[in-house]
């Protein structure tokens, strides 16, 4: 599905939000999606073992790093982000 809508396989996901369960893993593993990075329980990529013996990586991305809270909590604008 996910390929579908972009046109071609994703490897992994980085949602805005981190979302999802065991089940949303289940489904990413099921379509072959090797990492997300939107659980944000650890500093440091470690690997998930899931049910049936599927594995996905867990990538942390730190919302801190993020463009987002340039725009959230700073009001800049898309434009002055990319003329730097």
């Amino acid at each position: 599905m996910i390929g579908k809508s972009i046109g071609k396989r994703s490897q992994g996901l980085a949602r805005l939000r981190p979302a999802g369960d065991w089940n949303t893993l289940d489904y990413l593993a099921a379509e072959g999606v090797e990492y997300v990075c939107d659980w944000t329980n650890d500093d440091q990529p470690y690997v998930m073992t899931l049910e049936g013996g599927k594995r996905i990586i867990s990538i942390h991305y730190s919302h801190d790093i993020n463009d987002i809270p340039a725009f959230e909590r700073h009001n800049r604008m898309a434009e002055l982000s990319s003329a730097r």
